[in-house]
């Protein structure tokens, strides 16, 4: 297969660009210090087999961690039954091997009705979960629970069993 260089510079560079872009508007739209002055997090496009095209410019122990998860995802939510306006919203250690509280986003990109790519982000939120609100002394967390909550994945679209989950889960943590 002939590839032209030029073209392939340009792809990389535009893809390049675009993931970055999407790491400004998250930071810049973040409530999280950690996110808006840290700056730990990463964006990243997926191919729709799962592969990964770029990730901007952030925290490199990300590039693990990114491309693992989106695997995961597809196992639980094939792309062929993600719809239009879909969010996957997870922070399972256990099967996207990370923190809790790196909390990921999924979405599909689509054109002309057809799924083109994936959209991904990462952002690590220490000031949840924590009962001592952004503790990270992890030397006093014997369980799993002192940390904070696994979110199983969830879609977005499904916005009644999502709030569900979610009022349950806030609710224990409020006296």
């Amino acid at each position: 297969m002939d590839v032209d260089p030029v073209l392939l510079g340009v792809l990389i560079n535009a893809f390049t660009a675009l993931t970055d872009e999407m790491g400004v508007a998250l930071i810049r739209s973040a409530y999280s210090n950690n996110v808006k002055i840290r700056r730990d997090c990463s964006c990243a496009i997926y191919e729709t087999g799962g592969e990964m095209v770029d990730q901007g410019h952030f925290i490199p122990v990300h590039l693990v961690i990114l491309p693992n998860a989106i695997k995961e995802v597809f196992k639980e939510f094939p792309i062929e039954e993600l719809n239009p306006g879909d969010v996957i919203i997870s922070n399972d250690p256990y099967r996207m091997g990370s923190h809790l509280w790196y909390v990921m986003l999924f979405s599909p990109l689509y054109r002309d009705g057809e799924t083109i790519a994936i959209a991904g982000n990462l952002a690590r939120h220490i000031d949840i979960g924590d009962p001592n609100l952004g503790c990270f002394l992890l030397q006093e967390f014997c369980e799993l629970s002192f940390v904070g909550r696994i979110h199983v994945r969830v879609k977005e679209a499904d916005c009644d069993r999502f709030r569900a989950r979610l009022d349950s889960s806030t609710s224990q943590l409020l006296p």
